[in-house]
């Protein structure tokens, strides 16, 4: 949507390459971050961390508090459960901490595939406009 809008844009400024940084710029923080990456990413950990709340608040029988927990914290959970029955670790506080271990893991490989995406994405896109 952006390259479509920075195309019709920069059609409409004549070439002015000034509109051109402007309309990439919308994408990335003053810092050099992208906006998109810092969304996604805010949005999973938030996610993360209400899973993670679910097995604290749960009452005493309600044993399946906990699977929106191992979900969010997918491939890590697998994981786990290897490490569990090969060394004999019984402990809920360890499994707690694991699967919050492989939600930063999980968040920060998020965060850094977004962000190379949104890069490429921009460059094209500003390789796009500097043709018109």
């Amino acid at each position: 949507m952006i390259g479509c809008t920075g195309r019709v844009l920069h059609r409409i400024a004549g070439g002015n390459t000034i509109l051109s940084a402007q309309i990439q710029s919308n994408s990335v923080t003053p810092q050099g971050r992208s906006k998109t990456a810092i969304a996604l990413t805010a949005a999973y950990v938030l996610l993360s961390l209400a899973a993670a709340l679910l097995p604290l608040l749960a009452k005493e029988g309600e044993s399946l508090a906990g699977v929106y927990l191992v979900l969010v914290a997918l491939p890590w959970s697998i994981m786990l459960g290897r490490l569990t029955a090969r060394f004999g670790i019984d402990s809920i506080v360890f499994n707690y901490v694991f699967l919050l271990f492989g939600i930063f893991v999980n968040a920060l490989v998020l965060y850094w595939t977004v962000s190379i995406l949104t890069r490429r994405l921009s460059a094209k896109t500003g390789t796009q406009l500097g043709k018109f």
